[in-house]
């Protein structure tokens, strides 16, 4: 989950544009904006070769990521790269962004030294109050919110094995299994009735 589409199709954020300075082992992990309709040339949006695991705000307008020199926290910056970039959280343990809801509230996981990664809100207008959204004994992670707003879908090793699940937004009242025998990964269909995800042989897609 590296390369990442714009919500209108339009453009792709990804590391390490083709040229830019890397070695063998991609050390270089900066990210490109590529114009897939080919009407501009890629633009680099970071310079410290730390970024990781970027995703699109849901206007499509801004860029989130992972960074640090120790424990990577949040930052983001505009798409086309003008500005600066502007830091989202501080916490000493490390945090991963998983996806914006339309209301504009970001979803991502954090790992805590006592229960592991847990899934945590951000809301990006307004004041920019971290809560917690939930948390087991277990670790949540690779969040991702349906296109309406009313669901989040991730992965749980709840069960002792790794399991897509969803569960309500914005209180996570309602929280039901999607896969069986294994699942990573959930990416929503655009009409928000399908997730499709990784998962052992046949398995792949759900029904909502």
């Amino acid at each position: 989950f590296q390369y990442r589409l714009s919500p209108d199709g339009r453009k792709l954020v990804r590391p390490n544009a083709v040229g830019a300075d890397s070695d063998a082992t991609g050390a270089n992990r900066d990210l490109w904006i590529d114009d897939l309709t080919g009407q501009t040339a890629s633009i680099r949006l970071t310079f410290d070769q730390v970024t990781n695991l970027p995703i699109w705000t849901h206007d499509g307008r801004r860029v989130i990521y992972s960074r640090g020199e120790q424990v990577d926290n949040l930052f983001w910056r505009a798409a086309d790269g003008s500005g600066v970039e502007e830091r989202l959280t501080t916490s000493p343990n490390p945090q991963v962004a998983g996806s914006v809801t339309p209301d504009g509230t970001l979803v991502y996981q954090e790992r805590d030294p006592k229960s592991g990664f847990d899934l945590w809100l951000l809301p990006l207008n307004g004041p920019r109050q971290p809560r917690r959204f939930f948390s087991t004994p277990r670790n949540e992670g690779a969040p991702r919110t349906s296109p309406d707003g009313s669901w989040v879908a991730y992965q749980s090793n709840i069960s002792g094995n790794v399991d897509v699940y969803v569960a309500s937004f914005p209180s996570p009242a309602t929280r039901l299994q999607v896969s069986r025998g294994g699942g990573q990964g959930p990416m929503w269909s655009p009409d928000g009735r399908e997730l499709y995800y990784r998962a052992p042989q046949s398995q792949g897609s759900g029904q909502m």
